[in-house]
Formats: structure tokens, C-alpha cells, sequence
């Protein structure tokens, strides 16, 4: 291993006929306007502010110095952008070639001319390719991107400026190339680097170790079913699990991590980012096969999808009561599957899961509904876990949890009397299954699926606003409203008490004209919670507004009480 101050012109050539590879477990080519934006400004600040400008590390793996093929550990997403740049710079009107181009985007320019460069995702290689080529209008996604802002920016260059910008790249950006010759060694200072702080993904991290495992296998089709098995999981991951519960960032990071807590391993309650890989590697050494524990962990993704939801779509096949504690549990918390998986396996049969995973259900959402911290939440479901996994039994060390961590019932109920409901945004499911609930208190079966189930304001939401492009006469609302800066500035039109269920159609359907004019649809609605405006309620006014809040208030607390 050695690590030496190279220059971007120095890096790309050494060796001189080298061809950069970036291996199947890195993540594509990422980097965004924002990133080739700084670069920009990087490079600017060369010459008038500072002399030259540090990238930062460069990881490469090149096990023989007779070959030519050097893969990029750590680094590919500077290195491409720094290479489209200068295609930019090639394809902006030089009049002549320079070495300084064919430094960066060609390997041995005087032979057989090939390409310095490839990324390993076919899309963004084969526009990187049209690029390279000179057919950038073949090019798309983010390696498109970054050409034509480059380009963008190229525009107004004088040929003389474009020759100091290329002297720029190529003598004046600087990096510490670290190199390695065995993969077992990159992957550790990839590993080192991240642990010091540097940004390095913990996912990319365990699948270099899975890839580097595979790698050392004696049988080719092993090594190449073991890749194929990780990716897999991988893709199974970020297709089923998307927004609002789990961002990019953690649709495989928050599976990976809550199986492994769930697993025999000792782990501690909660594992960070930054020590992800390293439990992970310690789960993985604990195993005689590597083989053996890849086609565990896939088993064990498979049965995280299951009780794992985006929204409230949920495929564990129990019973529609266990589902929608669990529907409860997830809209709670984006951590809901940390304490479900613990109760699951450790619990000795179906009415201890049912129960688990209804106090589990109640912990979280009497946590949600006083709007405890979504970190609180976290805690509290990730010691849930510990102790369910370290033999405590589980039904206590729920309501320990629930006593001892969670709000009090006024605390409840102070809140949702003064703060509105999420109504908007990727989060209103949320407000949409509180209602559920009520409604399931009052009537022990849903008439509808939670996919056809629309949150209904009683008083219009635009009760004030200008409503000629819909073409509603909001004036008999205005009148019983009365108080414009109390229902809008003060949010009453999403208090919880303006709120009720509807099916899709019939919401799409209701004529808003007026309280009375709504009222036919709502008697014969189907959902006793809005069957029950009809018959309590003969005007719909703030004081209503008020009323029938504080009154799901305390029915919510009743609802998710012990």
C-alpha cells in the first residue's frame, strides 16, 4: 500500500496506459448540479485566492503494475466529473489537441486510442461513451448534466482561457492517491476512511465486503451467484421501500441495520452509521459460510418486506387485526419494524404477537399524537427491542415503555386540542389512519379499504379563499364561519375536529355549498364517525370546530390507552 501527492494530470496517468474501472459494488455515477457547481467555483478561486486546491483521497486497487486495469475504491464521482469537464473544454473550439485533454480522457492516445474512464451502471457508461465519442446529444441523465453545465459555462472562453483552465485541471487541483494491491486491503482503507470521518456510505462499505468475499471464493459460479444473491437483496430493498418512510438514504441502510440488531449476534440497542460496517462484518465472520449467511440475510429481507410500509400497505399474511396494529405501529415511527421483528421472533404465538404488537402500536402513536421528537420514538421502539431480545417479557416491557417513556393523557390531549393535523405532504396518511382509528373504536369493522379512504374537511378548506376557477359559492360558510383569521391564520379548518372520513368517490362527489347541503352525503356515508356529524350537529360553526375537537381528543387518548 503507498500514498503519494498527485496531480489530477499525474493521477490519470500513472501508469500511463491505465483504464479506470469503478467495480460493480459502488454506487453509480450520483453527483448532481450542486457538486459540479462547487468544482466550478473550486476552480475558479485558482489563481486569484489560492494557489491550487485539494480533493481529497483517491482509493485505487491495482493488484499488478503490468496491468493497466486500475478500479476506483474510492473517488469515481470526481474523477468522471473532472473527465466530462474536459471533454467540455475539448468539445468548447480548442484549435488544436492538447496532451492535457488526452491525459485525462484517453488511455494510450499514441496506439490504439481507448477509454481512460468506465463507470460500471450501463446507462450512465454508455452516455459517458456518446460523450466521449463527440455525440453528446445521445447523452442523458446525471453524466449529461454535468456536460452541459460545464458547457454552459464554457461558452463565453477564449481559446487562451480555455488552455489556462485545462493547466488548471490537470497541474493545479491536487489529491493524496492511495493505492492498493490486494482487494482485502482497499476495502479496509475504504473501511479507515470512513471511520476518520470521510464520507464513505456503510451499504457501499458491506457490499465491497460481500463482492470482496465473493472474489475469494475458489468456484466462479459461486463467487458469481453469491454477487448476484447481494444485489438482489439490494434491488428488492429500493424498489419496495421508498418515501415518506424511507428516504434513498435509508432503504437499505434501516433494514440492514434493524436485522441485524434482530439477529443472534450481540449488538448494541441502536448502531449508528459510523459502525455499521463493522457490526455488520462481525455478524458476517460469526458464520462458517459466507454463502450460508448471504441466503440467511435474503430469508430475512423477504420477511422484512413483508411488515414493512411505505404508507399503511402492509403484506404479512396474519390476521387484519395483527395488520393494522402493525399499519398503527409503522405510521408512528419510521423505526416500527425495529420492535414488530422482535416481537415476531420472540414471541411463543399469535396472541402474543397480536398483543405485542398492539402495545408496540400504542407506544408509538401516544408518542405521535403529543409530537414527541420522531428520535424520542426511535429510543424507545430500539429498547423495546433490546429487552424483547434479551428474554424480558414482551407484554411488560411494553407498558413499562408506555408508562414510563410515553405522555401523559392530557399532554394528548393539549396537543391535538391546539395544533392542526397534517393534512399535506407525504406524511397525512398519518392523520388519515388517527381517523381510522376512531372510526374502528365506534364501529368494529371498517366498510372501506384504506386505499379508497379520503380525509374530508367539513368546513372547506378554501371557505375564504377565491374560488372562481373552481367555481364554488363558498358565501354560506363565510357567513356561519364568520372569523377568517381564527379558521385560517389559527388553522381550525385542519383541526382535528374539521375532519372526517369519506370514500374516494364520495369525496370527490360532495357538494360543499353548504353544512346542510353535505349532510345527505354524510348520513348515508357509511362511516359512523361522519354519520354521527349528521346527527349531533345542526350548524357547523367554530364553536362545532371546538367542540367535536376536544371530543376526538379524549377519544383518541381512550383509543390508544393501555
Amino acid at each position: 500500500m503507498e500514498s503519494k501527492f498527485y496531480s489530477i494530470g499525474n493521477l490519470f496517468t500513472t501508469p500511463r496506459a491505465a483504464v479506470f474501472t469503478v467495480p460493480e459494488y459502488q454506487r453509480g455515477f450520483e453527483w448532481g448540479l450542486k457538486n459540479f457547481q462547487d468544482l466550478w467555483s473550486d476552480l475558479d478561486r485558482i489563481g486569484d485566492r489560492v494557489d491550487r486546491h485539494f480533493l481529497g483521497n483517491i482509493i485505487l486497487l491495482h493488484e499488478s503494475d503490468a496491468a493497466d486495469t486500475v478500479e476506483i475504491v474510492d473517488g469515481q464521482q470526481r474523477m468522471a466529473t473532472i473527465s466530462l469537464l474536459v471533454m467540455a473544454i475539448r468539445d468548447c473550439g480548442l484549435s488544436e489537441e492538447y496532451a492535457q485533454v488526452d491525459d485525462i480522457i484517453n488511455a494510450q492516445p499514441q496506439k490504439e486510442t481507448k477509454r481512460r474512464l468506465r463507470l460500471y451502471e450501463n446507462e450512465a457508461d454508455s452516455s459517458f461513451e456518446a460523450i466521449w465519442n463527440g455525440n453528446p446529444e445521445d447523452a442523458d441523465g446525471a453524466v449529461a448534466t454535468a456536460y452541459e453545465y460545464y458547457m454552459e459555462q464554457l461558452e463565453s472562453h477564449s481559446e487562451d482561457e480555455l488552455i489556462d483552465l485545462l493547466q488548471k485541471i490537470t497541474e493545479d487541483l491536487k489529491v493524496v492517491r492511495t493505492r492498493a494491491k490486494d482487494p482485502s486491503l482497499a476495502f479496509m482503507i475504504f473501511q479507515s476512511q470512513n471511520e476518520r470521518g470521510v464520507e464513505v456510505d456503510p451499504e457501499i462499505l458491506i457490499k465491497a465486503r460481500v463482492f470482496g468475499e465473493a472474489d475469494r471464493l475458489d468456484d466462479s459460479y459461486s463467487s458469481k451467484n453469491l454477487k448476484t444473491t447481494w444485489q438482489r437483496i439490494y434491488s428488492k430493498l429500493e424498489e419496495n421501500l421508498n418515501p415518506p418512510r424511507f428516504g434513498d438514504e435509508h432503504c437499505i441502510r434501516r433494514p440492514i441495520t434493524q436485522i441485524l440488531i434482530n439477529s443472534d449476534t450481540p449488538t448494541p440497542n441502536i448502531i449508528d452509521k459510523s459502525e455499521l460496517y463493522r457490526r455488520f462484518s462481525d455478524a458476517l465472520e460469526t458464520e462458517d459460510s459466507v454463502e450460508e449467511f448471504v441466503n440467511e440475510f435474503e430469508s430475512k429481507v423477504d420477511s422484512y418486506l413483508e411488515i414493512a410500509s411505505n404508507d399503511y400497505d402492509i403484506n404479512y399474511g396474519q390476521s387484519d387485526e395483527v395488520k393494522r396494529h402493525l399499519q398503527y405501529l409503522n405510521a408512528s415511527s419510521s423505526h416500527g419494524e425495529i420492535a414488530s421483528i422482535a416481537i415476531i421472533k420472540n414471541a411463543t404465538g399469535e396472541r402474543e404477537i397480536r398483543e405485542g404488537l398492539r402495545l408496540a402500536s400504542v407506544l408509538a402513536t401516544r408518542m405521535r399524537l403529543a409530537d414527541y421528537r420522531s428520535k424520542d420514538r426511535m429510543s424507545a421502539l430500539h429498547s423495546a427491542a433490546g429487552s424483547i431480545n434479551n428474554g424480558e417479557d414482551i407484554e411488560q416491557t411494553l407498558i413499562n415503555l408506555i408508562q414510563n417513556k410515553g405522555p401523559e393523557d392530557g399532554e394528548i390531549e393539549e396537543y391535538l386540542k391546539s395544533n392542526s393535523m397534517v393534512v399535506r405532504g407525504q406524511w397525512r396518511f398519518r392523520t388519515l389512519l388517527s381517523l381510522v382509528a376512531i372510526e374502528e373504536n365506534r364501529r368494529a369493522t371498517l366498510v372501506a379499504g384504506l386505499d379508497n379512504l379520503a380525509v374530508e374537511h367539513i368546513a372547506p378548506q378554501n371557505t375564504f379563499g377565491k374560488n372562481r376557477r373552481s367555481g364554488r359559492d363558498y358565501r354560506a360558510w363565510r357567513r356561519s364561519i364568520g372569523n377568517k383569521q381564527r379558521f385560517e391564520n389559527e388553522n381550525e379548518r385542519h383541526k382535528l375536529g374539521n375532519l372526517t372520513l369519506l370514500t374516494k368517490t364520495d369525496h370527490n362527489r360532495v357538494d360543499e355549498t353548504s353544512f346542510e347541503t353535505k349532510q345527505g352525503v354524510y348520513e348515508g356515508s357509511g362511516f359512523k364517525i361522519t354519520e354521527d356529524i349528521h346527527s349531533e350537529y345542526d350548524t357547523w360553526d367554530l364553536e362545532a370546530i371546538q367542540k367535536r375537537t376536544e371530543d376526538l381528543a379524549q377519544e383518541l387518548v381512550r383509543v390508544w390507552s393501555i
